[in-house]
């Protein structure tokens, strides 16, 4: 189905309220629906292709075994990790809203549980990896809409966070891919990246399962990532990011009430970050 077919047949379905086609039609759907989900064309990509899947994974209309094949399809090759390593071409948005993907599937096992600790762990840690190997960092770009691999990466990681199955253990590797992102000497993220990546960390706190010794082991890497030498301007973007993240959290912390001594704790290691970058 090329792009005009799935335009049309996916108006058709808007305006039917999103009412799921028939199981004849469906599999052609979406599998054209995940063809061109990294369409450049911002419309189709976003508030066609990406609507209406949320409508119909949020809504309950599929069954946890589709789910767990979109999952899987979103986490391949053609998809995450489709040219992955690319500095700036379009095929940053096949990645990115395979991102998304994930996670209105995530969403869905929040709301109605169907994935077992380890699948779950096997998706963050393909999301991890990606994020690692990501290297486009465009929020909006112009004439195309939103890349954003950052700040979508966020949002799926803040859904995993959140998830029952998750111990300590799980927990402390999403917050340190928090920090591997924070920490990014690529470019200063312009687009509410650390107000993304800060959510993730309030919502580990609120979970209350991790111990002093861990929250407080976390807190020292920033220390450690602020202080690590590397030349103009890599390191001067990576304070830039660290300490947007980290004043972030301390507002998010605010406003949210988290408690009080993790508060204390996070404004003394923002203010060794900012001693060190002093004058």
């Amino acid at each position: 189905m090329n792009e005009a077919s799935l335009r049309s047949h996916l108006l058709e379905i808007a305006e039917q309220d999103f009412r799921l086609p028939p199981a004849s039609q469906q599999a052609i759907l979406v599998r054209s629906m995940l063809e061109h989900i990294g369409t450049p064309d911002a419309e189709l990509r976003d508030r066609l292709i990406y609507r209406t899947f949320s409508k119909w994974i949020l809504g309950d209309s599929f069954a946890p075994d589709q789910l767990r094949e979109l999952a899987e399809m979103a986490l391949d090759e053609r998809h995450l990790f489709h040219h992955v390593g690319m500095p700036e071409d379009d095929s940053v948005f096949t990645r990115s809203f395979s991102v998304l993907l994930l996670g209105l599937t995530v969403g869905a096992h929040r709301h109605r549980p169907f994935l077992d600790a380890a699948e779950l762990a096997h998706m963050r840690d393909r999301l991890v990896l990606y994020l690692a190997r990501e290297r486009d960092r465009r929020g909006h770009v112009a004439g195309k809409g939103w890349a954003h691999a950052v700040a979508h990466a966020a949002d799926v990681l803040d859904e995993f966070v959140q998830c029952a199955e998750f111990g300590p253990a799980d927990i402390l590797a999403i917050l340190a891919a928090v920090q591997d992102q924070a920490a990014s000497e690529e470019c200063v993220y312009i687009h509410e990246e650390d107000e993304r990546l800060s959510v993730i960390v309030t919502s580990a706190i609120q979970r209350a399962v991790l111990s002093p010794d861990e929250i407080g082991g976390w807190l020292r890497r920033w220390v450690e990532l602020a202080a690590h030498k590397t030349e103009f301007p890599a390191e001067y973007y990576r304070f830039i990011n660290i300490k947007n993240v980290l004043q972030s959290l301390y507002v998010r912390c605010h406003r949210y009430g988290i408690a009080e001594s993790f508060r204390t704790a996070l404004a003394e290691t923002l203010d060794t970050v900012l001693r060190i970058y002093s004058l």
